[in-house]
């Protein structure tokens, strides 16, 4: 009695692992390429995705769940699913029945007598164990729960970015193991972010997207492994963020006294900054007859003031189209008179050199006279080491002040800064910290560690201006979820046209002015010019910096990242409103970047570097583009340019 059940359990646990994707059986393939190979993931069960991640895999030891090691040569599938399980957080459990490991349970879910764990790559089910199967880069290994056999489901897109109100269509369908290829599906269960839609009986679904955002897609069926999951993209385009930013130019509008202020001196002067940079006249801001001009010539930074009272007014006699130089009181000779100790104001800040220095270089100060040399070498010299600053020399860095700083380092670097610091690594460096400080929100947090690691609309956007600053495209910068930073500034705008501090919060006068200028595309300073135009058109050129693959993922995708810039010649009029229109490519090289591309304003003899990236096709050794863009002059009128270069 005891043997014949013996036999009926081995014999029962042979026919499991056939069932099982064959993951039991011991046969072996060779791995086409050597050393580490990186791929994909995907964990599912009916009620969860377990994971959905990449990894990097080359051998590994699995212990079983009798506690023996089983050392694993090469980019073995279960030694992917180890790779995943680490990084992910969760368990698995592998069994040896004394001819090869059986994979049965993943995070707490246990195979049964009715469901098994069981393992696709490239939905195709293989001849071999997971302990015998080499992965190669690229690969896509599926491990899903449930009876057997199992039927994978896949969503397609025609299109995975739409704009708002763009319609595209979702396909789903299954994959047929006897015919070895996909096959449509109806009636399948669509999920497109909160959305619940359902595909016709060819397996089609064709909708739209009204809001910006980014929205998870997969499809469900009674009977099949759920699909892979996609994200469909609506960016913010230039009609959203011109719209957001007037309705936040009226609610400032609103909050005006009849003594011109709004609120105080220091949000009055940041209102300012936020008209100016829409190209609005403060001076026409006005309510009962006082305009904000007006409240500001009353404003004139008494004894006691610091060296950032100063910068913040001249910076909003700048946008009001004003001379601070005789702005009620001369501001410049105001604010240098904080030079001490080869740096301005406080020896222990930071802050107050890093807006001193835009302040000066926005009214046409030499970028390399004492002064903004001493105090711009001073910024640098208390980077922290991750690349972040501080508002003072021993405090902790925190993102407004690294964008603060990056503005001003930029904008020195464009006007020909020829001292000792090294700006074009400090900015890198700044640069690098602030893309480790994105929230998966697409925000920004004041700090990116401690207290305050909430996504906040100041921080985020003083780095959209940080951005824009460094040539950035704002659009491309995304976070894990597909967010950008636009994405967050609209979520936290009130239907008042406010903003508050987050989304759903309370509108603030302060956010509101911050929000303005970032979401129209302004780095500081922002200089509003009212002077006449002199009808010569800005002499912009075009000059690449460098091709490169950004990232070993990058190359993997074959996305080109290709770092340009434009110049604008001496002597010329100045550029406003720079804008990279749009890449014309030859050998089916596709710009993958969102154009219009925002660059703000370009002065006569500086330069305003940006990157574009580009799909190229595998097999393709260079290519022709044509790069059209556009800048207006101070009146307003606009300007095109085409430029060319080849062999990318």
């Amino acid at each position: 009695m005891k043997k014949q059940a013996l036999f009926t359990m081995v014999a029962l646990v042979f026919c499991l692992s056939i069932i099982g994707g064959l993951q039991l059986l011991h046969f072996s393939k060779t791995a086409e390429a050597a050393g580490i190979q990186v791929v994909k993931v995907r964990i599912e069960t009916p009620a969860r995705t377990i994971d959905s991640t990449e990894v990097s895999v080359d051998g590994c030891t699995i212990k079983d769940s009798s506690g023996v090691d089983h050392v694993l040569t090469g980019p073995k599938v279960a030694c992917a699913l180890a790779a995943a399980a680490q990084q992910g957080g969760y368990s698995y459990t592998f069994d040896d029945y004394g001819w090869g490991l059986y994979l049965t349970g993943i995070d707490g879910v246990a195979s049964d007598a009715s469901n098994f764990w069981l393992y696709r790559v490239n939905y195709i089910s293989p001849m071999w164990g997971m302990a015998d199967y080499d992965m190669s880069s690229g690969d896509e290994l599926l491990v899903s729960y449930g009876p057997w056999p199992d039927i994978p489901l896949r969503v397609a897109a025609s299109s995975t970015q739409v704009n708002s109100g763009q319609t595209f269509t979702i396909t789903s369908s299954y994959y047929d193991d006897s015919k070895g290829a996909f096959q449509p599906i109806g009636g399948a269960v669509v999920h497109l972010g909160t959305a619940i839609l359902t595909t016709d009986a060819q397996g089609n679904l064709t909708t739209s997207l009204d809001q910006p955002g980014t929205f998870p897609l997969y499809i469900e069926k009674d009977g099949y492994v759920r699909s892979n999951g996609l994200k469909i993209e609506v960016p913010v385009g230039q009609a959203e963020l011109q719209q957001a930013a007037q309705k936040a130019l009226d609610n400032l509008r609103t909050k005006q006294t009849v003594t011109g202020a709004i609120d105080n001196a220091g949000i009055s002067a940041w209102s300012a900054i936020a008209f100016g940079s829409a190209g609005i006249d403060s001076a026409t801001v006005e309510e009962q007859g006082v305009s904000l001009v007006d409240y500001l010539r009353t404003y004139v930074p008494a004894s006691s003031a610091k060296a950032t009272d100063f910068s913040r007014q001249i910076l909003a006699v700048l946008a009001a189209g004003q001379d601070p130089r005789s702005f009620g009181t001369d501001l410049i000779s105001g604010l240098k008179g904080f030079h001490q100790n080869g740096q301005i104001g406080d020896t222990g800040l930071i802050n107050d050199d890093i807006f001193a220095v835009m302040a000066l270089l926005g009214t046409g100060e030499d970028v390399n006279q004492a002064i903004t040399r001493d105090s711009i070498e001073y910024i640098v010299a208390h980077q922290k080491a991750d690349g972040g600053f501080s508002y003072s020399i021993t405090g902790a860095n925190d993102i407004d002040t690294t964008c603060a700083a990056i503005q001003a380092l930029a904008l020195a670097r464009n006007k020909g800064y020829s001292g000792s610091a090294d700006l074009n690594a400090a900015l890198t460096a700044a640069r690098g910290f602030l893309q480790a400080s994105q929230n998966d929100d697409g925000g920004f947090p004041y700090s990116a560690s401690g207290m305050f690691t909430d996504s906040n609309t100041a921080s985020t956007a003083w780095a959209t201006q940080a951005l824009v600053a460094l040539g950035e495209d704002v659009s491309a910068w995304k976070s894990g979820g597909g967010s950008t930073p636009y994405h967050f500034m609209l979520a936290s705008q009130n239907a008042d046209g406010s903003f508050g501090w987050t989304p759903g919060s309370a509108g603030q006068n302060l956010m509101t002015a911050y929000a303005v200028p970032a979401l129209l595309g302004q780095a500081l300073p922002v200089v509003y010019d009212c002077v006449q135009c002199s009808g010569e058109a800005p002499g912009i050129s075009l000059n690449r910096e460098s091709v490169e693959w950004a990232s070993y993922a990058d190359y993997l995708a074959r996305t080109l990242t290709v770092n340009l810039s434009i110049r604008n010649a001496e002597g010329a009029a100045r550029a406003d409103n720079v804008r990279v229109i749009a890449s014309d490519n030859t050998n089916a090289v596709v710009a993958s970047s969102i154009f219009p591309l925002s660059l703000g304003s370009i002065d006569a003899g500086s330069s305003q570097p940006f990157s574009l990236s580009y799909l190229v096709p595998v097999g393709v050794t260079s290519y022709r583009s044509t790069i059209y863009a556009a800048a207006e002059d101070a009146c307003g009128n606009n300007y095109e340019y085409p430029s060319h270069w080849s062999n990318v």
